[in-house]
């Protein structure tokens, strides 16, 4: 470690030991798997605690619900509470808490207890998310386009790592050791407290609510609807597309195509957001999201129509998981930008509310497999991506404007005594 990559800090008047904008965004990306790998420990999980609990399939349903809105819709919220007490406090206190609290399914003695836990470890996770991505934000990183798509692969490839870890686990140490990860929860936390800088400080107007309701009106509520509209093909893919492959190419339930396939995509999404990253700094940010949008129809219609065998099946596969997520770190560095004294409530935005309504969306597309086969149902959900990308395209600003608004950021205006809060985002 050299010395320009360590400095002390003291935000709070006390000198605090504190990496430079790399490795803390190393550490922010390591938690990010592990946090991640927690939270889909649970899909591995089902099969085990249906068997020693005597769960029925509802019962599966409302624990994968009960995870789902405590982690993703909660986001916004938890983002603003981040904003107003400290982003770096809301990160470390979100994944110790959360790690703990799932950790601890392995050994729940009844329904009731994992409902809670799975509430408790979901509120944790939702909290980590925003708080760490507006920790990236306001690091001194000269490509944040690119330290947030290396943040959302550590998401993504902590989704992988879970399931297939826990079983692991299960298969070699038992169950029971699981909750022995609680100490390196504390660990983790303490590291993030402890080493990550806390950023610049961001203006905010004097008395604001927590949440400000006009992100939701403004350009940031855009690029939220723009994100939901993609994650309804993302979870269309993640959901149906395996049935799409029992139904109607008479692939069999258990056979390992249905999880390669699973793994290309989820590969390819975590590469796709380390590319764009990379590539954002040359590419008007209309263009790259607007075009891996719409170009992520080409691969997701191929899987439609092509044998699910063979090299270009599999690379189409990764293709569909790169280009819809691709987007995803142009679309958090935006609306962060957008909103600078919300930076955390923005990312929840962003992050984790699109997955949330995505997943109550995909109820409709449920309702219409029903009523019109697998194959049409999953080809409209797909069809989302269109309206997502004229969405997103409309929300954003070409390069000129992008680098005029961080010339002159907005500031946020004071509170006049008669009136009600300033509101900063446009």
């Amino acid at each position: 470690m050299t010395p320009a990559s360590l400095a002390i800090h003291a935000p709070s008047g006390r000198p605090r030991l504190a990496l430079g904008a790399v490795g803390a965004a190393a550490i922010l990306t390591g938690a990010h798997v592990a946090n991640d790998a927690l939270t889909s420990m649970l899909s591995g999980l089902l099969p085990l605690l249906q068997a020693r609990h005597g769960l029925t399939d509802t019962t599966l349903a409302l624990l994968v619900a009960a995870l789902a809105l405590s982690a993703s819709a909660t986001q916004p919220l938890l983002g603003a509470v981040s904003d107003r007490f400290g982003a770096r406090r809301v990160a470390a206190i979100g994944t110790t808490f959360g790690i703990s609290m799932l950790s601890l399914l392995a050994i729940a003695p009844n329904a009731g207890v994992l409902f809670l836990l799975l509430l408790l470890g979901g509120l944790g996770s939702a909290a980590f998310h925003p708080a760490a991505a507006s920790l990236l934000a306001g690091s001194p990183l000269r490509r944040r386009e690119l330290g947030v798509g290396l943040f959302s692969a550590g998401g993504t490839v902590g989704l992988a790592l879970g399931p297939l870890l826990v079983l692991a686990a299960a298969a070699t140490l038992g169950l029971g050791r699981v909750p022995l990860l609680i100490p390196a929860a504390v660990v983790l936390g303490g590291v993030i407290y402890l080493l990550v800088p806390s950023g610049a400080p961001r203006p905010r107007p004097e008395r604001a609510p927590i949440l400000d309701r006009a992100l939701f009106r403004g350009r940031v509520g855009a690029l939220a609807a723009a994100a939901t509209l993609a994650s309804v093909a993302f979870v269309a893919f993640t959901a149906a597309y395996p049935l799409f492959l029992v139904r109607e190419r008479g692939v069999d339930p258990s056979d390992p195509l249905i999880g390669l396939t699973l793994a290309a995509f989820n590969v390819g999404a975590a590469g796709g957001a380390v590319l764009a990253g990379l590539v954002a700094n040359r590419l008007d940010e209309r263009v790259l999201v607007g075009g891996t949008l719409a170009g992520s129809l080409l691969p997701l219609f191929m899987l439609l129509l092509i044998p699910p065998a063979g090299l270009p099946y599999i690379v189409a596969a990764a293709a569909a998981g790169a280009l819809l997520n691709g987007n995803l770190p142009i679309l958090l560095v935006a609306a962060q930008r957008m909103a600078p004294g919300s930076a955390a409530a923005a990312s929840g935005m962003l992050m984790g509310l699109p997955v949330g309504v995505a997943g109550v969306a995909y109820v409709l597309v449920g309702r219409l497999q029903e009523a019109a086969g697998i194959g049409p149902a999953t080809a409209v959900a797909f069809l989302a991506v269109l309206p997502a990308a004229l969405v997103a395209v409309a929300a954003l600003e070409g390069r000129a404007g992008r680098r005029a608004e961080e010339a002159h950021p907005p500031r946020a205006r004071p509170t006049p005594r008669c009136c009600g809060p300033a509101q900063p985002v446009r």
